[in-house]
């Protein structure tokens, strides 16, 4: 639902911001709120998600 790739996407943004700490899941919650509330549509938020997962996978953020 909207609402789950709404936290899936919050909670991927903020340990790649965060790394090598972890985030609460007060910060993931309103993340999450705030993804919800911009208008991004379902299709979106699958790209923006699926995008981040290929970057972690191949070690994108890690050049940083």
């Amino acid at each position: 639902s909207y609402d789950v790739l709404c936290w899936l996407l919050a909670e991927k943004q903020l340990k790649i911001q965060m790394s090598p700490n972890k985030p609460s899941e007060e910060q993931i919650r309103i993340k999450a709120e705030q993804i919800f509330h911009s208008s991004t549509s379902y299709d979106e938020l699958c790209w923006l998600l699926s995008e981040l997962r290929i970057y972690e996978k191949y070690g994108y953020f890690e050049m940083f």
